[in-house]
């Protein structure tokens, strides 16, 4: 018999914030400035639609020269709208 083993928490909803960004704002500042103004410290993000003016990224190249194993590549930016 396979035992089933797991660590968890549990929680209460409290404020719920329903917000529009501003075409033009940056994803994450806007986000961060939203918790500033409202005194969120710890927050989840349930649903979310939109599309990006831009879109930088990087990714895991596998090394082994690499403490952990791998690196970054270099910034791919993408124009949008994406």
């Amino acid at each position: 018999m396979t035992h089933i083993r797991v660590n968890y928490a549990t929680g209460q909803v409290g404020k719920t914030i329903g917000a529009r960004l501003i075409y033009g704002t940056d994803l994450l500042e806007g986000i961060e400035e939203l918790c500033k103004e409202n005194d969120i410290k710890y927050a989840s993000i349930i649903s979310c639609f939109g599309s990006f003016q831009r879109s930088v990224f990087v990714y895991f190249i596998p090394t082994e020269s690499s403490k952990i194993g791998v690196v970054y590549n270099d910034l791919v930016v993408k124009e949008g709208p994406i």
